[in-house]
């Protein structure tokens, strides 16, 4: 008699749990990735609102993407304002740019510039306060 197909998988979806859970504890998932982006300098590609400052961040760029990091390998080395130290997450870069390996992969936009060629590029951060 052949077993349930159920019971054949069973210890690989326990397994596959188990990575996970282990994984979440020990590795803290972390961002670490590119935003795409229409070229639009009078699109918003990201906001960034200061849970506690109130602070706002609005990033446009003419640029078709942002790389995201979230600060998780930050290690409380660094003593920041305030003398607080740069522990795990307490900060996060932004990176306007083009795509992560444009320069082989010809369906994206191109990142070659030739000599006498002139590159030109706009990004802005704008500020402000949210009550």
């Amino acid at each position: 008699m052949k077993k349930p197909i159920w019971k054949k998988i069973l210890p690989h979806v326990i397994a596959i749990v188990l990575f996970l859970i282990i994984s979440m504890l020990y590795c803290k998932p972390a961002l670490d990735g590119n935003v795409l982006n229409q070229h639009d300098i009078n699109a918003v590609i990201a906001t960034v609102i200061g849970d506690k400052s109130g602070i706002k961040m609005e990033i446009l760029t003419e640029e078709p993407a942002m790389q995201f990091y979230s600060g998780n390998f930050m290690q409380g080395k660094n003593v920041m304002k305030g003398g607080k130290k740069d522990e795990f997450r307490t900060s996060f870069a932004t990176e306007t740019q083009h795509y992560p390996d444009s320069p082989n992969q010809m369906s994206f936009p191109t990142t070659v510039l030739n000599p006498g060629q002139t590159y030109r590029t706009q990004s802005i951060y704008k500020f402000s306060v949210v009550k």
